[in-house]
């Protein structure tokens, strides 16, 4: 696969002053005229419509890897992951219309402060006037130019809008698009952007040579030293920020080495054409950002040095401010711990178990049709994988005697080994805290918000049209059916004032304990003893609006599975 990458930008001067004591301060908005609003659009595009337009392999895989990291380390406030793997209804689906809706809303809406960031991963063409575009998912060959993007018009429209800072990362295959020797003939042409105040162009790789998928992950070779770049090991100077200039660096040196090592020819360079505004902040290194964790007085001492896995979140213990909790005002309370921000997806699943049971197949859609005692077993082959040492002692051969259940047929014998640092399945109380959105809790009804379209995919919202009015619960399962009801792509909802996301719907998630009465006047509980059925929370894609609040209480035989249990990973803050 050939590609060419185009990242064009426009610069200004940033004061790197950081205060390392204060996580709150450790923010890019704080840094000197890099204030304004964060907005970007990533784009990725396997499969097109046309049949006869070649599809791709990992460009979508590209813009939702980008877009998760520009959301935790970018710190940016708003993403739009357009990705093919969305409903064709979904007004985030790749589509022309739809691609520049968004630009257009970003152009209307973003000061001039701002920052845009644009990534474009899919083919590319010009036509004979060498005027490049971008093709979106739903192009036509018969009149190729016409339902493409043009490049031109996106670059107009953001730099007459008066933003400054304006960074086009444009991935666009130069392989045969299609079987059209007219079309194939024009590859994406280089266009040099001097007359829009642009500083640099950066490229995946140089004239003529080629552009590759990595073969050792999901990802194209530059996507993947870029991610790694922003998550802080391009932070060359330590000083918690990592820079364009320390990316460019990163970047370039690692595709050049690595290409070497797996014998391909591909080596990035930057095009200088002005330095009117030095450097920009890109992202926040996550070294920095886990050793401020670690000096929160609120964890442990021993919790200094260890390495905090990407996409979990530190939830700072108490009691429960959450006035619709069913804990508030109990004097009961939970100490201090680290939570998924997902629930764990199948490509999680998959990597770990080798097989993935899922009714609704997608590598970043949660996984489902697990059971309690799969759940388990995931955390510790998880733990021992990432060299952690498991939390659950598992006894397949000796029966639970605590199992009082009539149906389940598997009962081992689990107990915990309290002292681990594995993942573990969180207690309901520690789900229940960090869906209530923990001491930052604003007392919603659902997890991050009092209306659950805007946080959750549950039975109205999940199908391909909105079920509204009075719904015939006798028939509900066919009215599901003929929908197409199902799971959804995580993260794609508001999160909580956690910022941890789909806690209300998507997958009901496995807990911890016994279902049974709920205690007061403890800390940390959690139900050892015997029960019948384990505790499920959340609701999901097929469940009635009240199965998702904060404080629904729902639970299960162990070893039963559907479409709609999955699990969502904690650790204790040690």
């Amino acid at each position: 696969m050939r590609k060419i990458l185009i990242l064009i930008f426009n610069l200004i001067v940033i004061g790197m002053l950081l205060n390392a004591q204060d996580s709150k301060a450790l923010k890019i908005s704080s840094i000197k005229e890099n204030e304004g609003y964060r907005f970007a659009i990533c784009v990725g595009i396997n499969d097109y419509w046309d049949e006869k337009i070649t599809d791709l392999k990992k460009a979508r895989n590209d813009a939702i890897v980008l877009g998760e990291t520009l959301k935790e380390q970018g710190q940016f406030n708003k993403v739009f992951v357009m990705s093919d793997d969305l409903s064709p209804k979904d007004k985030n689906y790749p589509s022309k219309f739809n691609v520049e809706a968004n630009v257009d809303y970003i152009a209307k809406m973003a000061e001039k402060d701002a920052l845009v960031i644009f990534h474009f991963s899919g083919h590319g063409i010009s036509n004979e006037k060498k005027e490049s575009y971008l093709v979106p998912a739903d192009v036509r060959l018969s009149d190729s130019f016409g339902t493409s993007i043009k490049l031109d018009d996106i670059v107009s429209k953001l730099t007459n809008a008066g933003i400054k800072k304006v960074l086009f990362m444009i991935d666009a295959c130069r392989e045969e698009v299609s079987q059209s020797k007219s079309l194939a003939s024009r590859g994406f042409n280089e266009k040099i952007y001097l007359e829009s105040e642009v500083a640099a162009i950066f490229y995946a790789t140089k004239q003529g040579w080629f552009s590759y998928e990595d073969p050792k992950s999901d990802y194209g070779i530059f996507t993947k030293f870029v991610v790694d770049g922003l998550k802080g090991n391009a932070d060359e100077n330590s000083d918690g920020i990592v820079s364009f200039s320390e990316l460019e660096k990163f970047v370039t040196t690692q595709i050049y080495d690595y290409a070497v090592e797996i014998d391909l020819q591909q080596k990035p360079y930057t095009k200088i054409y002005g330095e009117k505004y030095g450097d920009l902040a890109l992202s926040m290194s996550k070294k920095i950002e886990n050793k401020i964790v670690d000096k929160k007085e609120s964890v442990t001492t021993t919790t200094v040095g260890v390495k905090i896995p990407y996409n979990f979140v530190f939830v700072e213990g108490g009691t429960f401010k959450n006035t619709k909790s069913n804990y508030y005002g109990k004097n009961l309370s939970v100490s201090d711990f680290y939570i998924g921000k997902y629930e764990v997806t199948q490509k999680e699943w998959v990597e770990v178990m080798s097989s993935n049971p899922s009714r609704f197949k997608g590598d970043n859609l949660p996984v489902e049709q697990v059971s309690w005692y799969d759940c388990v077993e995931y955390c510790n082959k998880r733990s021992i994988k990432e060299e952690l040492t498991p939390f659950y002692n598992i006894d397949k051969n000796k029966e639970d005697s605590n199992n009082e259940s009539e149906f389940d047929n598997i009962k081992w014998t689990v107990t915990i080994n309290s002292n681990a640092n594995g993942y573990r399945l969180p207690t309901e109380a520690e789900w229940e805290y960090a869906a209530s959105g923990g001491k930052e809790s604003a007392s919603y009804t659902y997890s991050g918000s009092e209306n659950l379209d805007e946080t959750g995919w549950y039975l109205q919202n999940a199908g391909d049209k909105y079920l509204s009015g009075d719904l015939d619960w006798d028939k509900i399962e066919n009215e599901i059916e003929k929908n197409n009801n199902k799971t959804h792509r995580l993260g794609t909802k508001k999160a909580n004032e956690l910022g941890i996301c789909d806690m209300s719907g998507n997958v009901f998630e496995w807990c911890w304990d016994w279902y049974g009465d709920i205690p007061e006047n403890t800390i940390n509980p959690n139900r050892l003893n015997s029960g019948i059925d384990r505790v499920l929370r959340g609701g999901s894609w097929m469940s009635g609006d009240i199965n998702c609040r904060v404080a629904s209480r729902y639970a299960n035989s162990p070893e039963y599975v559907d479409s709609d249990y999955g699990l969502r990973l904690v650790f204790s803050a040690r």
